[in-house]
């Protein structure tokens, strides 16, 4: 544990997870389905419903090879933990605050090495399944933008050809519980 003061986040079952030296043994399973399943894509601008972090999770590793599904669903774990940071903002911080960029990096990188090493997956990712998972996520970000936001005020970032039947959206309860059994399905370990 760091000594720090209060730099760690208290999640759902009650547990800490530290932001500074996160070990493995503070990820569980719940707590990420739960977190995750009540954060909403694109800051909450979809018209009159929700898509959550989990349910984008889920829809992102179900479009990808099985041996590549674990990895396409721990892709945004980090956010359970710190949040989503939009594509758009992260590009204003590039401009405004660099150094603050990386730090917010550094939190990703080290939450994404303990929630993979808790599931027993390689980290960093071997660079071809990151390729991979990065193309799904694109497609799967292109679907959802298409399918649940407002048309476009101002043109966008290029985006690839969108994933195919994106869904309907999903109540967080069933959210989190999707993406609970779509993690203990495709993990190649579960915690005890």
């Amino acid at each position: 544990m760091t000594n720090h003061p209060y730099t760690w986040v208290q999640t759902a079952r009650g547990g800490a997870f530290d932001l500074l030296e996160p070990t493995p043994e503070q990820v569980h399973p719940a707590d990420l389905a739960e977190h995750l399943a009540k954060i909403p894509r694109f800051a909450g601008a979809t018209p009159n419903i929700v898509i959550s972090v989990a349910q984008h999770s889920v829809f992102v590793a179900e479009a990808l090879p099985r041996d590549l599904r674990a990895y396409g669903l721990l892709n945004d774990g980090h956010e359970a933990y710190l949040g989503d940071d939009q594509g758009p903002k992260v590009n204003a911080m590039t401009v405004l605050a660099p150094m603050a960029l990386a730090a917010v990096r550094q939190l990703r990188l080290r939450a994404a090495a303990a929630i993979h090493t808790r599931f027993g997956l390689a980290w960093p990712p071997p660079v071809e399944v990151a390729a991979a998972v990065n193309r799904v996520d694109a497609r799967a970000l292109a679907a959802q933008k298409l399918h649940f936001m407002a048309p476009e005020p101002r043109p966008w970032i290029s985006l690839p050809e969108p994933l195919p039947d994106v869904g309907s959206p999903w109540s967080w309860t069933e959210a989190a519980e999707r993406y609970y059994e779509t993690l203990k399905r495709y993990a190649p370990e579960w915690p005890s």
